[in-house]
């Protein structure tokens, strides 16, 4: 019985020594990102009294209005969110943002499937309006003369050079 006590004791006064404070639990939770913001509001209290004023040998009663000022102090802790908290927030957002998509890109397919036909004629006209220009013929030409006067150069060049003679 009395080991029982003088252990009980022993740990009692170990636990009393080798305990974490309160105060070392705040500063690691400011640490993670705890505060406590106060926010004050204002609060009017309006009372009606009424109480009897002799007027004349007759009693009237008479209202008063009274107002009256509170202050009310709220505190506000904001928590910070656990790891595990945040990874479920994240995964949830993440399957929303899956979810979206896969809305958005059904809609894009019977988009493209309805307006087919229309893409498929609007490619043609683009096609069969683009054909060819003045210019494009224009620069066949030129390329055509160009040619031309680079063999009349050979030819005037192997003539001056005499290399038109063959041994």
């Amino acid at each position: 019985m009395r080991r029982s006590a003088a252990f009980s004791l022993v740990y009692l006064i170990f636990f009393l020594i080798a305990g974490c404070s309160v105060n070392y639990h705040i500063k690691k939770a400011k640490k993670k990102g705890y505060r406590v913001d106060q926010v004050s509001d204002t609060i009017r209290i309006q009372s009606v009294d009424s109480f009897p004023v002799i007027i004349h040998d007759s009693i009237v009663w008479t209202k008063f209005v009274t107002t009256k000022d509170t202050v009310i102090q709220i505190q506000k802790e904001y928590i910070p969110k656990t790891r595990i908290i945040e990874r479920f927030d994240l995964k949830r957002f993440k399957d929303s943002l899956k979810h979206i998509r896969t809305i958005y890109s059904d809609s894009l397919r019977y988009a493209l499937k309805t307006n087919k036909t229309q893409l498929k004629t609007d490619l043609k006209q683009q096609k069969v309006s683009k054909g060819k220009t003045f210019a494009d013929s224009m620069k066949f030409i030129a390329v055509i003369l160009f040619l031309l006067f680079l063999i009349i150069l050979m030819f005037k060049i192997s003539k001056y050079f005499g290399l038109d003679k063959v041994n």
